[in-house]
């Protein structure tokens, strides 16, 4: 809301139970029980980030109009009782009705567990092997016991730590920029480069190229066997380990992808289309009912307040079915960290950055001392 600031916004949403992302355009987590407690859910609601749209509002005035027009001019009620064609319009929106109430909650289920928690799991399986390889980057790329007095090859393995945590930070940065609608390849390598996370020589490289993290991934594979074969990786079986966690962060670039098939959302979409549209007139027929009968008895309270509660019940009950149609729209890409319940992408983001770079800058002096006799073993 423009009467808020940024921080008092922030501060309100906080007390019904609802902390932002540092962005502000999602949620990051929520309390439910004192979300849902009293009116909370209503506080939040203005102040939350948007889900209903200009379309969304668009769509009800249209109805309204429908409402009216059937009210007014087609309805052929009298005060004593409905006419053929109400008739028949209560008919229609019984069996649309009875059709859309089963089907839409079987869509919605499907939605949050093919489409939701499918996409939000290839982010998880991003963060966590992130986290996961570099972790092993800092612990296994490093000098042979043999040579651990050359100033020069720590440099060198010190150098590969860092360039591998800047790809592994950077790959993770693409995806989320190249699943997100409407950026050119110009503004996603400004965002790459100015934001340290690639030189202007590898954008370069893959500027033109398609799916372009796998470049960097494969970047990661080669340095990695480069660093084994040299003797900077103890063994091979930690070189195998290492690029388990590069190929699963590679397959899981589908950011997005997971969806419903077309003609299920097409028959879905006219379903709950009709449905509302029937809603429409089927209320303005029972408007008009009550109109003709306050001409013939004179209006009271009851039958003024019955007038209010049926536009009231269409703007209600667009807002559920449409609502729950949108989820599909909504929520086909929680990892763009935009809209109410998206994945805060951002924060993780900049969490993994934080982390992996600090695993590197703060490996070098520990606080501990594991001193051990050496049996001048090596495995390979």
């Amino acid at each position: 809301m423009a009467c808020l600031s940024d921080g008092q916004r922030r501060a309100v949403l906080l007390w019904t139970g609802v902390k932002l992302s540092k962005d502000g355009k999602s949620v990051f987590n929520y309390n439910p029980g004192h979300f849902q407690g009293v009116f909370n859910f209503l506080i939040a609601l203005p102040l939350l980030p948007a889900f209903l749209n200009r379309a969304h509002l668009f769509q009800l005035v249209v109805l309204y109009g429908v409402m009216q027009l059937y009210l007014w001019v087609l309805s052929d009620c009298d005060a004593k009782e409905y006419g053929l064609l109400d008739k028949q319009v209560h008919w229609c929106y019984n069996n649309i009705a009875g059709l859309s109430r089963f089907v839409l909650g079987l869509f919605v289920s499907l939605v949050l567990s093919k489409t939701y928690y499918a996409n939000r799991s290839v982010f998880g399986t991003v963060f966590g092997c992130a986290m996961g390889l570099a972790q092993m980057t800092v612990s296994w790329v490093r000098v042979p016991p043999a040579h651990s007095g050359n100033a020069a090859a720590k440099e060198c393995a010190k150098k590969a730590q860092e360039m591998i945590i800047r790809w592994i930070n950077a790959a993770f940065r693409l995806m989320w920029l190249e699943a997100g609608p409407g950026l050119s390849a110009e503004e996603v390598g400004k965002e790459m480069v100015g934001g340290n996370l690639l030189v202007q020589e590898e954008w370069d490289k893959i500027a033109g190229l398609s799916s372009r993290c796998t470049h960097i991934y494969q970047w990661m594979s080669n340095v990695l066997s480069d660093l084994t074969d040299r003797g900077y990786v103890g063994s091979y079986q930690q070189l195998t380990f290492m690029q388990k966690q590069l190929d699963d962060m590679r397959g899981a670039n589908v950011w997005g992808l997971p969806s419903l098939p077309i003609t299920y959302t097409q028959i879905i979409t006219h379903m709950v289309k009709m449905h509302v549209l029937m809603l429409a007139i089927n209320n303005g027929s029972l408007a008009a009912f009550v109109f003709k009968t306050s001409d013939q008895d004179g209006y009271n309270f009851q039958r003024v307040l019955v007038l209010i509660l049926l536009h009231l019940d269409l703007a209600f009950h667009h807002y559920l079915f449409q609502g729950l149609l949108d989820l599909h729209g909504a929520l086909y890409n929680p990892n763009a960290g935009i809209y109410l319940g998206h994945l805060p992408a951002l924060n993780f983001m900049d969490f993994v950055k934080d982390v992996t770079n600090h695993l590197v800058s703060e490996n070098e002096k520990l606080p501990y001392r594991l001193n051990l006799v050496d049996l001048g073993l090596t495995h390979m």
